[in-house]
């Protein structure tokens, strides 16, 4: 059932669901009541009133994954309906609200009046009955009376606190939990939900705020924290959205990607985005997201104007109101020394209407040209070529500067005459750079599986299966050859492909009719599954070495998404059946908002090989905040772990800190590159104290390492034993840093502080 009937009495409402639950909701003025069955899991609620109930909320981003997306995502945490699956998967409901993508989430609640708060208390999902769907890394609730001074009403934090809140071990099976924050003895008309996923995903409810019969005079003094970052989304506006809440520039021109949502009744009328920016900064350039046919294009003439006694310059830039998290691309440059700070505001304006402004802070920072690095790849791989080939060369100039070393481009959607990709990746090898082709491969085929059945798993009584490794029709070969035509456009260095089709499960591979006829009589399941998928992938890379050969030009690597020697996604792609013949290298897809992950999972894989043959696939700050120091921090982290290059999956999320960040990374990597490209892991530390985590590489007595804390609070540190420290590199990733402070013998380590050390190796 999408939606219940309501029916409303004089004292209470009753949601009538055909679910095993019979969900009461709760007025603002009493508890849920008649002679219905209460709902259990609503034990907590009963005889207390819901200050939460039918109150707006905003958002810091649009919920925006699929299957619960819709028109209530404004209304459904206060609605008092709680899911009606039975199984708890709330996932595939569209009452229940879920990101997919972002790092986390800021929701404010106006509870239209100051009111006394003894409990607030959220239902999220947890349980990872997929890798993904996960409970909240942190959940921080705090309160405010004005919207400006927030207090901290408690915090949450995974694994450390779930015995206090009764959370469960996630064990591969659905549940949903009810987070209580409880007697807080405070006051507010305004609550703030600040949740950090575990992961890029996260699904919820409801939220319940529970009154107390007297307001309390003030506010528990409690940890001041900051206001929730939100916009003003709602019905029937437009509502022009900042990504990040701060907004970073440089002496080169870089861009930042914000976000639109339209909730117009008429959503193909224009509207008009409102930029007031301080004067030091240069809009040089907008750009409609590239998928709707963007293109760079100059700014309107501004106009001064004076908000709160500050001058700007507003922008007003006539757009379409496309419902696009990656809506448009705002290009700029600044002549200001690194740390200066000045406010900024977004808004829009359509027929009959304005948005509210959202203000956010930007920032000056330095970008330091980095020499190219010669034996590694450093790439944004999937930044469409469609973007970087339309930028007037602002792109090409900025990867150029911070040291890249390729430029992607996409067969699939290349034609023959495109004179205006060949010649931008010929200028990019007139720099220098080399050039990637990608490719799906199989994705073509997979989609017309309706069409033709015979391209799937043949299993006994018709069931349901999924591509066979064993089919060897036209299909397959004309996708091959059409793969191989396209990679004749240009003599490319580089091959990545996506592995992301839904073959067939080993189970179904057994029962499966044409692969029994295939497969050998001692043969298993499993090396016949990764076997099949080694002839495709073979006869995938001998029609594009025939190609090479024919047309002429380097030789090149080829590697494929996700496919890694440390664990199997498909059994039809393992790893050690294609390298290092057919992929020359590993691709570990290692999407984290912290950096911890990308050295775990390149050491992981770099342990089952006999050399630095891993370019994992990273994510950078795409949906939401992401510190700078992360990206520099996790470019060391692969490449000092035993990684040959990183590259990023999308380009959308890059600002200038981050490039920044690149930037200083590849000096470092520039400068030691020998070392970096044929060192061996460090496996052995005679001291690793608790919160310090030490990774880096030898080749003979020299060394390279890094050393990052990941304590809470500040720690001096011996330098780690048998090696000699003869040089040092710090990188700052906060100014307090600036500050330390060391011990006799000792080097002081803050809180997420980073630094690189070379050095000699005794052993």
């Amino acid at each position: 059932m999408h939606r219940t009937n309501m029916q409303r009495t004089s004292s209470n409402v009753v949601c009538r669901l055909s679910v095993a639950y019979t969900l009461c909701a709760l007025l603002v003025g009493g508890e849920a009541g008649g002679e219905e069955e209460r709902d259990p899991r609503l034990a907590y609620a009963r005889g207390r009133t819901n200050l939460a109930l039918g109150k707006p909320y905003q958002y810091s981003s649009v919920p925006g994954y699929r299957l619960t997306k819709d028109d209530g995502d404004l209304t459904d945490l206060t609605d008092g309906r709680l899911s009606e699956r039975r199984d708890e998967r709330i996932w595939f409901e569209r009452h229940g609200v879920a990101w997919h993508g972002n790092p986390g989430v800021d929701i404010r609640l106006d509870l239209g009046a100051v009111k006394g708060i003894d409990e607030i208390t959220i239902r999220f999902l947890g349980g990872r009955e997929q890798s993904g769907l996960k409970f909240p890394k942190q959940v921080e609730v705090a309160v405010s009376d004005n919207d400006d001074t927030y207090h901290q009403a408690g915090v949450y934090r995974k694994l450390r606190d779930d015995a206090a809140y009764g959370v469960p071990a996630e064990k591969g099976k659905a549940w949903m939990h009810a987070l209580r924050f409880r007697d807080l003895k405070s006051r507010g008309r305004y609550v703030a939900l600040r949740i950090q996923f575990d992961g890029s995903f996260c699904a919820m409810d409801e939220v319940f705020v529970f009154g107390t019969e007297r307001v309390p005079d003030t506010i528990p003094q409690t940890l001041r924290t900051r206001p929730p970052a939100v916009s003003p989304f709602g019905p029937n506006r437009y509502t022009a959205y900042p990504l990040k809440r701060d907004w970073f520039a440089a002496g080169i021109e870089t861009w930042t990607c914000i976000g639109g949502f339209n909730t117009l009744p008429d959503k193909r009328k224009p509207i008009t985005l409102i930029l007031d920016l301080p004067p030091e900064v240069n809009l040089t350039k907008t750009m409609l997201n590239e998928r709707y046919g963007g293109r760079a294009v100059d700014p309107p003439k501004p106009t001064a104007v004076t908000i709160n006694d500050k001058s700007y310059h507003r922008y007003e830039v006539p757009t379409r109101g496309l419902s696009e998290r990656f809506w448009m691309y705002l290009f700029w440059k600044i002549d200001q020394p690194e740390g200066w700070t000045a406010p900024a505001m977004i808004s829009s304006r359509w027929e009959g209407g304005e948005q509210p402004p959202t203000e956010v802070t930007f920032h000056s920072v330095s970008i330091p040209r980095a020499k190219r690095p010669e034996r590694l790849h450093i790439s944004l791989d999937w930044m469409n070529h469609f973007f970087w080939t339309r930028t007037q060369g602002s792109a090409l100039d900025l990867i150029d500067h911070c040291g890249f070393t390729a430029m992607p481009w996409f067969g699939q959607w290349v034609k023959a005459e495109d004179a205006v990709l060949k010649n931008a990746l010929m200028e990019a090898e007139k720099r220098g750079m080399d050039t990637v082709f990608n490719f799906s491969p199989i994705h073509a085929i997979q989609a017309k599986k309706k069409e033709h059945p015979e391209i799937l798993c043949q299993l006994p009584g018709g069931k349901t299966a999924n591509l066979c490794p064993s089919y060897r029709g036209p299909l397959l070969t004309e996708h091959l050859a059409l793969i191989a035509e396209r990679f004749a456009f240009h003599t490319s260095q580089w091959v990545f492909l996506d592995c992301e089709v839904h073959w067939s499960s080993l189970e179904q591979i057994a029962q499966c009719s044409r692969c029994a006829k295939s497969r050998s009589k001692d043969e298993s399941i499993a090396g016949f599954a990764a076997r099949k998928g080694a002839e495709i992938f073979s006869d995938l890379r001998k029609r594009l070495e025939a190609i090479r050969t024919e047309t002429g030009g380097p030789k090149f690597k080829m590697g494929s998404y996700a496919i890694r020697p440390a664990d199997t996604r498909y059994p039809v792609l393992r790893f050690k059946e294609l390298y290092p013949d057919i992929l020359n290298f590993a691709m570990p897809s290692i999407y984290s908002t912290l950096p911890g992950p990308v050295r775990t999972g390149v050491r992981a894989d770099r342990k089952e090989l006999d050399c630095s043959a891993i370019i994992p696939w990273l994510q950078p700050g795409t949906m939401g905040e992401k510190p700078a120091g992360y990206i520099y921090q996790e470019i060391l982290s692969s490449l000092l772990s035993g990684g040959m290059g990183v590259t990023y999956y999308t380009h959308h999320g890059f600002d200038a800190a981050d490039f920044a960040a690149v930037s200083k990374a590849l000096i470092i990597a520039r400068e030691y590159e020998e070392l970096i490209a044929d060192g061996e892991p460090i496996t052995k530390w005679r001291t690793e104290p608790e919160g310090i985590t030490y990774f880096g590489l030898k080749k003979g007595d020299h060394a390279i390492w890094m050393v990052v804390s990941d304590s809470d609070k500040p720690l001096d540190v011996m330098p780690p034993i048998p090696i000699n420290i003869t040089d040092t590199q710090r990188i700052s990733v906060q100014k307090a840093q600036l500050q330390k402070k060391s011990v006799e013998g000792l080097i002081r380590f803050l809180p997420g502080d980073v630094q690189v050390f070379i050095g000699s190796w005794l052993e």
